[in-house]
């Protein structure tokens, strides 16, 4: 079987033989038209679409001349030609990261996707708007993420490293005054005591220069001055703040606390001594399992 191929592409004319029953391979370096060959082949019953394979050089005539159009002819008629399609194969089938290409919309943009994907919109406007309306509801949200963020970050659920860690893991020494520090309890206990530490741990530096107190150039003899320098060992800084605030937390949510959290929290957040991680991971579990 004979194959006349004329004016397509890069061909100027060309005679293809085909051995039918045979398999038939055209081998050529790139560029030499193999490519061409084949769409030619394949658009030979649709002298329309033939069209597309005009010459490069005669793109520009308008009309194109009869000698110059796209044409190719078979001695025997031909009625299937099937094509392998590389351009297909790379972007459907040898992807890199995906079943095919545009799998989002093939598998997942059915009919319905736009108008579920609305309501969806309108549920999170609606939500947003009920924060933007209730600033209650934001402050409630942020005293939880405190309360949560409090455990620290550990797979048990309690990690020393967090703020109830490193504010009540040695017990609340707010409420469970020293007994050699017991005279500063209105200080400790007040509501501004974190300033007052700081400005009683400022004068520190000054309290060897004579044995007289710094603030008020009273009598303070040396076994004094150690009572006031263990203020700043019992009560630094960070414990105090980590203290103070999971105190306000526990108070801000205590009314979410079911009565046996409530208990056990009130239990922690008062006593005098170190809890155990039993405790703490009971509390955890009760709030978080039963409650949310």
């Amino acid at each position: 079987m004979e194959i006349y191929i004329n004016n397509c592409k890069n061909i100027n004319n060309g005679t293809i033989s085909l051995i039918e029953g045979r398999l038939n391979i055209l081998y050529a370096i790139n560029g030499t038209g193999k490519s061409t060959v084949a769409q030619a082949i394949e658009l030979s019953s649709t002298p329309e679409q033939l069209k597309d394979l005009i010459p490069y050089k005669y793109l520009t005539e308008n009309p194109l001349i009869d000698e110059h159009q796209p044409s190719v002819v078979c001695t025997r008629e031909i009625n299937n030609v099937a094509v392998f399609n590389e351009d297909y194969v790379n972007q459907y089938l040898f992807l890199p990261n995906d079943l095919l290409a545009n799998s989002f919309e093939i598998f997942i943009k059915t009919d319905d996707y736009d108008t579920r994907m609305e309501n969806i919109q309108t549920l999170m406007k609606d939500i947003q708007n009920a924060f933007q309306e209730n600033p209650d509801l934001e402050q409630l949200i942020a005293e939880l993420t405190t309360f949560i963020s409090g455990f620290g970050n550990a797979q048990s659920g309690y990690s020393r490293t967090g703020s109830i860690g490193k504010g009540l893991a040695k017990g609340n020494k707010i409420a469970n005054i020293p007994t050699e520090l017991v005279e500063y309890t209105p200080y400790i206990q007040s509501d501004i005591n974190a300033s007052w530490l700081k400005w009683q741990g400022k004068g520190d530096e000054f309290l060897d220069l004579a044995e007289k107190c710094p603030y008020c150039a009273g009598l303070l003899p040396n076994e004094q001055k150690e009572v006031v320098r263990q203020v700043a060992i019992e009560y630094n800084t960070q414990y105090l703040t980590e203290l103070q605030k999971m105190l306000d937390v526990f108070e801000a949510l205590e009314n979410y606390f079911t009565e046996s959290v409530k208990e056990n929290i009130n239990r922690i957040s008062r006593s005098n001594t170190e809890f155990s991680t039993e405790e703490i991971n009971l509390v955890w579990q009760h709030f978080f399992v039963q409650k949310l």
